[in-house]
């Protein structure tokens, strides 16, 4: 046994703005009092073995008799960073360390052993600390054999004797393939054969063969007075004694060959077409595996950028799909760290600190074949992500004042938040959340603040500015004027509206001068325009506008009507489900509805008597149709779905009354998610009971879409209700509870909702929640959750007045035991 052994490295870097230079001298220092013939173990040639080597124990000695003189080849196998010895029978060091020129690579030795002489070896890790299992290899080096060097040694001779053995005896099957002696009716190995008729004649006149990057082309000279002459090869692996077809019957002389590493018997074989037939075998001995695919690395390139170093990796390879990973040894601290993992890259960024650096990319074709290089790299400064605001600029626009901040930062998803204290209120206000835009449109009223600009990398770096400002005006959206545009069969209303990258919502009510009435036309809306339908008469236009943060304006016109805009649409036509009823099931209806061609132009009612429906309703791209029970009590539409295709899945203008819907199961009872992100509409749920699993209703809006829910029950395990905004830019959304009472829950949660438009896309998506006269009827009070950013975890229990895609309406109200559905 003995101890591991000292090592002293002496690296000089030189580095220059377009090379790095490493020289690497290194010294073994052996002590032979320190070996000792305990546990020295006896390993044979061309055989694995395995070494477990801990950090804490001396390294094992094996003893290797050789039973033939010649070099061999002493070497590690896909062990990482190895060293090996060889030691005479007096325990003498006969070689030195060897990494076959590699850092991090196996050890490779070559060395002269003489037979029957008594030898030690020794494998450890190059780095002291390491430890794991190392394999390796002592085999003698063979030389490749011509046929005609395979008839001048009584060893060849011997090989050709058990070629004719194996052939005849252990592989029966393998001669009835590739044809034996007999077969071919040849008197030897050298092709000759009997005579036919006519002097037909065939001879095989030698093997040759090329070694390419790839693979060893053969090729097979012949001689004969024949047509029709195909040939086949064949080898025989002499390491695992078994046959491989090469390339089956064809005419062409030359073939292309693909052996692993080892020793062959290569034959030929030629028939005619008139049936005479020949082979000619040769010993062959490849040190390379041609099975695999071929890969090298051949070098390594830099580009020093602010913030990183750009490292990639030259390499020649006849494979597709080469995964590349990048690592780096910090020489000053001794720790290995990746920088980045298996990928397809061959480039990688790299952020190091300063230091000496051995860098290593690994290149691999399969988990079996993975090559490294390695590079000294020597760095001057440090790098990573940085950043630095300096300073904030504003422009003072009509409507509002622009302000931005300069920065550098390396990080590309850096997010800015703007923030604003009222020296006179002293309260913080949000001009605008985290986004990743540097500017923001601010619009205060008179008075003194401090105005600071937060911005945040995605590893949580955080820096701010702040100034001082001065503010001598109120800067506000306006409402200049209400426009309308008359058509044949409508009258559009627009609002002349003042505000710059900001979310407005408007309200539309008409006053009928004739009756005196109010109607509200829109509800609280980020649309600016609204369709009205008037019949002859005068009326004032009244349009309410909110930013959302309590401040309202509001504009009022004259209108005189002298053409009939009213309601066209046709009667309703009405199918009957129920017991002796034209429709024994609410599918079948709607089948036949749909085959009527329902529409909002073309609306269906469908009437359903008291009983218990198990049927699951999904309605995708409906218009027009109106469900109706008998009562809630008694008419009973129950499933057990599974999502997204609960008990009711709808999507377009449908209605429900008078039904309960209930989950047998645990997901929801009613889903409304467009599936076809084009399809526009409102789904309206009038005196239901509403019971789910997780949710009873979930509301994943689009463009254009609303939920009403109108004197509704609701009950669930978790959340009630869940809502999110349309993940895309969008407008028109719109969810509105009014006189609904929702029972208790585990949560208490009677609202969640998530901006899914900023979660995926940082996009505008304002989605109004309109709520009413609700109670939550449980143990303690009802509340609303909020996720601006679905990954990130946080939770609030309010929306923001700053928060511009989910917008809570100015005349939320009367909403008993629940808390967050007015603005905070």
């Amino acid at each position: 046994m003995i101890s591991k052994m000292k090592k002293r490295i002496f690296v000089l870097v030189i580095v220059s703005i377009m090379c790095v230079t490493t020289v690497c001298t290194e010294t073994i220092i052996v002590n032979a009092e320190e070996f000792s013939n305990e546990d020295i173990f006896e390993v044979s040639e061309g055989k694995k073995n395995e070494t477990i080597v801990n950090a804490e124990e001396e390294m094992t000695l094996y003893r290797f008799i050789p039973q033939r003189t010649g070099i061999y080849h002493f070497y590690s196998i896909n062990s990482g960073d190895t060293y090996g010895v060889v030691y005479d029978s007096d325990k003498n060091l006969i070689t030195e360390v060897s990494d076959d020129g590699n850092i991090a690579a196996d050890f490779s030795i070559e060395t002269e052993l003489m037979e029957g002489q008594i030898y030690y070896l020794g494998v450890d890790y190059y780095q002291e600390e390491n430890r794991g299992t190392i394999t390796w290899v002592i085999e003698k080096e063979e030389a490749e054999c011509s046929d005609d060097a395979v008839g001048e040694t009584n060893e060849n001779i011997e090989n050709k004797e058990k070629m004719e053995e194996v052939s005849k005896s252990e592989n029966e099957d393998v001669e009835k393939d590739y044809g034996t002696e007999s077969e071919s009716k040849t008197d030897d190995k050298n092709g000759k054969i009997d005579e036919k008729p006519d002097d037909l004649r065939l001879s095989i006149d030698g093997i040759s063969y090329i070694f390419d990057e790839n693979d060893i082309s053969i090729g097979a000279a012949c001689t004969t007075n024949e047509s029709n002459v195909t040939y086949k090869w064949v080898a025989y692996n002499l390491d695992t004694q078994s046959w491989k077809l090469i390339s089956d019957w064809s005419e062409s002389n030359w073939s292309s060959w693909k052996p692993e590493k080892g020793n062959y018997w290569l034959q030929v074989q030629v028939q005619t077409g008139s049936g005479l037939t020949a082979e000619h075998t040769i010993c062959f001995a490849t040190q390379k595996d041609y099975s695999i695919g071929q890969l090298t690395l051949d070098g390594f390139c830099y580009l020093f950028k602010n913030d990183r170093i750009d490292i990639g990796t030259a390499y020649t390879t006849n494979c597709t799909g080469v995964q590349f990973k990048w690592m780096a040894y910090n020489l000053d601290t001794k720790v290995w760290s990746d920088i980045s993992d298996w990928n397809t890259g061959n480039w990688t960024s790299w952020m190091p600190t300063v230091g000496n650096y051995w860098v290593v990319v690994q290149a691999k074709i399969s988990e079996e074949r993975i090559i490294q290089n390695v590079l000294c790299f020597a760095v001057d400064k440090n790098y990573g992500q940085q950043l630095n605001l300096n300073g904030i600029c504003y422009i003072f626009q009509n409507e509002g004042i622009d302000v931005g901040v300069a920065y550098d930062c390396t990080d590309l998803k850096v997010e800015f938040r703007w923030m604003t204290y009222n020296l006179s209120t002293q309260k913080w206000i949000t001009i605008s959340d985290w986004s990743g835009s540097n500017w923001a449109s601010w619009n205060p009223q008179k008075g003194n603040y401090w105005l600071m600009a937060q911005a945040r990398m995605s590893d949580g770096t955080m820096k701010s500015h702040t100034i001082c400002f001065c503010v001598d005006k109120d800067y506000d959206f306006s409402i200049s004027n209400i426009s309308t545009t008359q058509y044949s069969d409508k009258i559009v209303l627009n609002a002349d509206c003042l505000y710059k990258r900001k979310t407005i919502i408007f309200k539309w009510m008409i006053y009928n001068v004739n009756n005196s009435t109010w109607e509200t036309l829109l509800d609280w809306t980020d649309q600016e325009s609204a369709i009205w339908n008037p019949k002859p008469g005068d009326y004032w236009i009244y349009l309410q506008a909110s930013d959302g943060a309590g401040n309202m304006k509001n504009c009022t016109i004259g209108c005189h009507v002298t053409n009939n805009y009213g309601d066209s649409k046709s009667e309703r036509m009405i199918l009957n489900v129920g017991a002796g009823k034209e429709f024994s099931t609410i599918n079948s209806a709607i089948e036949h509805a749909i085959e009527l061609g329902v529409s909002n132009n073309k609306p269906i009612k469908i009437l359903i008597d008291a009983g218990v429906y198990n049927e699951q309703i999904v309605l995708n791209d409906i218009h027009g149709l109106e469900f109706e029970g008998e009562s809630r009590a008694n008419t009973i539409i129950e499933y057990q779905g599974e999502y997204p295709d609960c008990v009711i899945h709808a999507e377009g203008d449908i209605t429900f009354s008078g039904l309960t819907i209930r989950e047998k199961g645990s997901t929801y009872a009613v889903h409304v998610d467009p599936v076809n992100t084009e399809v526009r509409g409102c789904i309206t749920f009038s005196d239901c009971v509403i019971k789910g699993g997780t949710c009873a209703l979930g509301y994943g809006s689009g463009d254009g879409t609303e939920v009403h829910l109108l004197n509704c029950e609701l009950s669930a395990s978790d959340n009630i209700v869940y809502a999110h905004n349309s993940p895309f830019s969008g407008s028109g959304q719109k969810l509105v509870m009014s006189g609904c009472t929702f029972i208790h829950t585990t949560e208490h949660t009677v609202v969640m909702v998530d901006d899914a438009a900023y979660s995926y896309f940082h996009a505008k998506s304002p989605i109004v929640i309109i709520a009413v006269n609700n109670t939550y009827n449980g143990s303690m009070m009802g509340r609303i959750t909020f996720r601006k950013d679905i990954f990130n975890g946080e939770v609030l229990d309010y929306i923001p007045k700053s928060e511009e895609n989910i917008i809570l309406s100015p005349d939320n109200r009367n909403n008993i035991n629940i808390v967050g559905l007015e603005r905070h």
